[in-house]
């Protein structure tokens, strides 16, 4: 799947309510509360 929209935002701006409202919407939707909640993602955070 190619990388069709990019919604960057500071914490406390919406972006989980934005993440909430793309799933159910069925759009894909990559948030950083999936580094958090999830270790494998951890290396996301080597930049």
């Amino acid at each position: 799947m190619s990388l069709k929209i990019i919604g960057a935002g500071y914490g406390s701006t919406g972006t989980l309510s934005a993440f909430t409202a793309l799933n159910l919407l069925e759009f894909p939707c990559y948030h950083m509360i999936e580094v958090i909640g999830n270790k494998e993602n951890k290396i996301h955070l080597d930049f």
